[in-house]
């Protein structure tokens, strides 16, 4: 980002939130991921 190789958090190279919404994956997709990865929302 900071060497001009993306263009912001939200190119679609990129693994965030916005970069996988900007390829076609919706908020089901993305929650089905999490749950099935065995993520949580506690940070430790």
């Amino acid at each position: 980002m900071y060497n001009n190789y993306v263009h912001g958090w939200d190119d679609p190279r990129l693994l965030t939130l916005n970069g996988m919404r900007r390829r076609g994956y919706n908020a089901e997709i993305i929650n089905n991921f999490c749950d099935a990865c065995g993520n949580s929302r506690r940070g430790n």
